[in-house]
This record gives structure tokens, C-alpha cells and sequence, in this order.
């Protein structure tokens, strides 16, 4: 989901989030007092921020393509492991083959995801 904070942010001593900042809820865990949501901000930093916080303004899941991608780069080594055609690659090789099937994916993933963005804005 993403959300925009509703007042302004420490992150520290120096650094502070303005109000309307955009973030990325990745795990909201309820607390005695409400909510406290994991929150991935646009430099790839995480940050726990209280549901008070934050205005919900996109209810679509968060998808982690970093973890996606790790499942098809294993996925896609078991399969050519089992496969007498690839034998004679080293394991480095049929590593390397594993990642760049799993990007690609990645990448037709993201543009379908586009595209279905796309059309239901219209």
C-alpha cells in the first residue's frame, strides 16, 4: 500500500520527512494503541511509523520483486540442474543463466503489471 505521512518525520537528529512525503507500507502490526507500519521510503530505507501517521491513498498490495526474484532464480537452477543439457555448465554458469531468466521475468512482470495499471486508469 502506499501512503503520505500526515505531519512531518524525524528520521534523526538531522533528517526530517516533509508532510506529504509518499511511502511504501510493506507489514502493518498492530500495537496497543493502534498500528505500527514497516515503511519503505524512496531511497530503499525502512522505517517503523505509527498508523496515525500515515493517509492510505493506494490499497494496492506491496510486491517485494526483490523476493520474487530470488524464487525464480531457485526455481529456474533446479530445473536446469535436473536437465541432462545442462551437465556440462558449471554451477557459476547455470547460476549466472538462473538470474538473467529471473530478471527477465521481473521485467515482463512489471510492464504486465503497467499495463493492467494502465487500463483500469482509463
Amino acid at each position: 500500500m502506499k501512503a503520505k505521512l500526515l505531519y512531518p518525520y524525524a528520521i534523526d537528529m538531522e533528517h526530517v520527512l516533509c508532510t506529504g512525503t509518499e511511502v511504501e507500507i510493506m507489514e502493518m502490526n498492530a500495537t496497543y494503541n493502534g498500528f505500527l507500519c514497516r515503511c519503505a521510503l524512496s531511497d530503499g530505507t525502512v522505517h517503523e511509523i505509527s498508523s496515525d501517521q500515515l493517509q492510505i491513498v493506494d490499497y494496492t498490495p506491496h510486491i517485494d520483486w526483490e523476493q520474487i526474484r530470488i524464487q525464480a532464480a531457485i526455481a529456474t537452477m533446479q530445473n536446469l540442474c535436473g536437465c541432462e543439457r545442462f551437465l556440462s555448465y558449471s554451477e557459476e554458469d547455470i547460476a549466472k543463466f538462473s538470474v538473467k531468466q529471473a530478471d527477465a521475468l521481473i521485467n515482463e512482470l512489471k510492464k504486465k503489471k503497467d499495463e493492467t495499471e494502465s487500463n483500469t486508469n482509463v
